[in-house]
């Protein structure tokens, strides 16, 4: 491997390692005020929704950024992004809802695992920030 090949695959984990870096703490930001979100069994489904998808969108755009996860993965999750925008502005159709639904279903045990993982790594100061959202994303689908 020549030194010019080396210097660009260097140059290319660095602009990951910075991605995953943003990502990261975009996710955290966005999450944080999320730790005093109450959701209340009597709340129409859409009002909960709207609390919940400003901290379920920085998730999923973190674990896409994640170059484990692979397209298997990575096309439903931006999928999911695409519809869950929709669903949070009102404009979507009932089939789209249903779909949103069993995508976030079918890919949740991967996300939640990454997030499992990443409360190991990230320590004790994130710890509450990740159990509310898995606790959020979980009631999305209870």
């Amino acid at each position: 491997m020549s030194a010019e090949t080396r210097k660009q695959k260097r140059a290319l984990r660095k602009q990951y390692r910075k991605e995953h870096k943003n990502a990261l703490n975009k996710l955290l930001e966005a999450v944080k005020s999320f730790t005093t979100i109450d959701l209340k069994e009597d709340m129409p489904y859409k009002d909960r929704f709207k609390q919940v998808w400003p901290a379920l969108k920085p998730t999923l755009e973190f674990v896409i950024k994640l170059r484990f996860t692979g397209e298997k993965f990575d096309a439903p999750a931006m999928q999911l992004v695409i519809l869950g925008d929709k669903l949070y502005g009102g404009q979507v159709t009932e089939e789209e809802a249903v779909e949103f639904l069993g995508n976030l279903q079918d890919i949740w045990d991967m996300i939640e695992k990454i997030l499992e993982t990443l409360k190991i790594v990230r320590g004790d100061q994130a710890d509450a920030v990740i159990d509310k959202i898995i606790e959020n994303g979980e009631w999305l689908f209870e």
